[in-house]
């Protein structure tokens, strides 16, 4: 019910009130005609309604309230009479003011959300209907307030669920008895390289082609029994890689119906030892995780029913906890250099003691994410029985040595790789060149060059090769030799990349494959001629700034076809003008909110930017890594950039 005109007996006011009621609109009653019964019927409904009703005028200063608004302020209403809108409202701007009133005044009525502030200090959410009104040639608003905290807070715990599950990295997957996928999470898709509409048409047989419907009704059964199950499998992405994964079920209901949750690890790099794939095999079939939210100060904010089963304390208890109170060996100090680790780098692990209700200790590994949430930072934590894993301490050292071994070889091949590239950019009349490489392991894919050509002329090529680590690198120097040993028989650039992809296509091994930019520059004709193998085009910025692609990719990758038709490219160049090159490690990087860096924040980059090549290239590089944060590069990045003096 909503009450829009004020009553007789407001300072000022003398005439009698109009009622209007929102769930059925009932034509206005003129009270001139009427009898004192129904202005007391208007007063004692307006007084027991449990919304707070409010009046303001044209100024925002507050002309009457009812009972409920006192209660809910904490104001007597002499107070809140000789108050304004700013006085209760925290979130207004004077300034705002008069917007709204035109607002106001042009619709009639308008409903939002916005916040109280009583008289000690609490601020609440509200739900506010305010309606417009017209009295005795003055303007008035009438506004009725509803408490929606409960709202909020139920709002609030579905969004704090749903942002902890989807900056999991781990794939999660709901699923029901006859394999059907239900939904999927952000990590499933990018691993898989299905979208979520397609992976959630798909049955487990679609993902894990392993996987008979015998031995999933045999998991099924035992998910139904004990109420989780674990299990080793194969999982296969869109374009039929097949990798092995550590599988977590657990079992619930939802609404009358049975499904299956869980957690998907991808554990290729376990599969590589023996000994690390049956330890891991035996802790974690023995084992279900725990799962808890905190903050900076360690509180507890939320926890999962197998915190409370293994912990043996209720949801409410644990939620009332600090981890110091279920880790006691944890100091605070040790916990601030695990909160620092974590704001670093995204992620943590680490071992430590965990306490049950009854005074059991039990050694835990524990798994920590970075999750940002509506402004707040938070740790959400995996937390696993590692008891098993403590009797292979021994073993586990000496796996531990031969990991900084190979970590010292790879080293090593970061030092060699970085030989094959140029150590310095080429200096050539009327151009100033630079490029850099940043691999995203030790060793990477990505390559670049400048080879000195016939008639003062400079061949230039810019390239990534499928892959990341040692394998990458290797057939990426195998290119470079290729590139700077074909581009001298004939340096056209067409010729130059058929011949390139006629060998590379002859040894070419395992799928592997490369693209490919190959530019041809005369720089006393400042012309330049492009040919392009399935890579990003050129990105050209002329001295009014004006930014343009070049040469799009012509044929597919090096390596994939035996033969290929690729075209050249030409264009005069004119003095300022800067032309970059680049690989996708540019435009590909991802942000906390799983955002890509993309082509529009390039170009942006580049054409705001009025430096030389070298300064653009710190300058770009400066911005990715402050897009990402701290968190890890996925992928090589290799810039490549010239300018026309």
């Amino acid at each position: 019910m909503t009450f829009l005109a004020l009553p007789a007996d407001v300072d000022g006011f003398d005439s009698e009130p109009i009622l209007f009621f929102n769930c059925k609109l009932i034509s206005m009653i003129d009270f001139n005609e009427s009898s004192d019964r129904f202005r007391r019927l208007a007063e004692f409904t307006i007084e027991r309604a449990q919304e707070a009703i409010l009046w303001a005028d044209s100024n925002a200063r507050i002309c009457r309230v009812n009972e409920a608004m006192c209660r809910a302020l904490g104001y007597s209403r002499k107070e809140l009479c000789e108050m304004s809108i700013a006085d209760i409202d925290p979130d207004y701007q004077a300034e705002d003011w008069p917007r709204h009133w035109q607002e106001l005044k042009s619709r009639k009525a308008m409903t939002f959300e916005s916040q109280h502030r009583t008289r000690d200090g609490r601020i609440f959410p509200v739900e506010v209907s305010v309606n417009y009104i017209e009295f005795e040639g003055e303007a008035f608003s009438c506004s009725f307030a509803r408490d929606i905290s409960e709202r909020k807070r139920l709002e609030l715990e579905q969004r704090f669920s749903l942002s902890t599950i989807e900056a999991s990295h781990d794939m999660i997957f709901w699923y029901d008895e006859e394999a059907r996928v239900h939904r999927v999470n952000k990590a499933a898709c990018r691993i898989l390289g299905y979208s979520r509409e397609e992976l959630e048409s798909m049955s487990i047989y679609d993902i894990a082609p392993l996987l008979t419907k015998e031995y999933w009704q045999e998991i099924w059964d035992q998910l139904r029994s004990k109420g989780r199950f674990h299990v080793d499998g194969t999982n296969r992405t869109k374009g039929g890689h097949l990798f092995p994964v550590d599988v977590f079920g657990y079992y619930l209901q939802f609404e009358g119906k049975d499904y299956a949750f869980s957690y998907v690890q991808d554990i290729t790099e376990r599969k590589k030892n023996d000994f690390i794939q049956r330890f891991s095999h035996h802790t974690i079939e023995a084992s279900q995780d725990m799962i808890f939210w905190y903050d900076e100060e360690a509180r507890v904010h939320r926890v999962n029913q197998a915190a409370c089963d293994i912990l043996g304390y209720s949801r409410e208890t644990l939620e009332g906890f600090r981890i110091y109170d279920i880790a006691p060996k944890l100091t605070p100090e040790a916990w601030k250099e695990s909160w620092s680790l974590l704001q670093n780098q995204g992620r943590f692990r680490l071992e430590s003691v965990n306490r049950k209700k009854d005074g059991t200790l039990f050694p835990v590994e524990v798994s920590g994410y970075s999750i940002d949430f509506e402004g707040e930072k938070f740790a959400f934590s995996h937390v696993r029985d590692i008891t098993e894993r403590k009797e292979a301490e021994q073993a586990m050292k000496q796996l531990t040595v031969e990991k900084e071994r190979f970590e010292s070889e790879l080293r090593f091949a970061t030092q060699v790789q970085e030989g094959f590239l140029p150590q310095s950019p080429p200096r050539t009349q009327n151009f100033v060149f630079a490029a850099k490489t940043f691999p995203a392991r030790f060793v990477g894919g990505d390559f670049f060059d400048f080879i000195p050509l016939p008639g003062r002329r400079l061949g230039i090529v810019l390239g990534d090769v499928s892959g990341k680590g040692v394998s990458a690198a290797l057939y990426m120097a195998r290119l470079l030799s290729d590139f700077r040993h074909l581009s001298q028989i004939n340096p056209e650039p067409s010729l130059v990349m058929q011949a390139v992809n006629a060998v590379t296509h002859e040894r070419s091994r395992q799928g592997m494959f490369a693209t490919a930019v190959y530019l041809l520059l005369d720089p006393e004709a400042r012309k330049l001629e492009v040919a392009n193998a399935g890579h990003y085009p050129l990105l050209i910025k002329n001295g009014s700034v004006e930014l343009s692609s070049f040469a799009p990719a012509s044929s597919p990758p090096l390596g994939i076809l035996p033969e290929i038709e690729i075209q050249c490219d030409a264009i005069n160049l004119t003095s300022g003008d800067n032309v970059f090159a680049y690989t996708d490690g540019a435009i590909e990087p991802v942000n906390s909110e799983q955002e890509d860096f993309g082509i529009d924040r390039l170009r942006a980059c580049l054409k705001s930017h009025q430096g030389d090549p070298e300064s653009f290239i710190l300058a770009l590089k400066s911005e990715l890594d402050q897009f990402t944060g701290q968190a890890s590069p996925f992928d090589d990045l290799t810039l490549l950039a010239f300018k026309v003096e």
